[in-house]
């Protein structure tokens, strides 16, 4: 069961993550998509 729970939280990271990138694209500095991860991911109350 906690396997499945762990499992489905770095679906959500990776998924989001992907769509930041995809969003900002290439050329900004590591700590714009940090922020915007941390953004989303609070956004979805995680």
């Amino acid at each position: 069961m906690e396997w499945e729970k762990i499992n489905d939280l770095c679906d959500i990271v990776r998924e989001t993550s992907f769509s930041i990138h995809k969003y900002h694209r290439n050329g900004h500095l590591e700590k714009v998509y940090e922020n915007a991860l941390a953004h989303r991911l609070r956004k979805l109350e995680i």
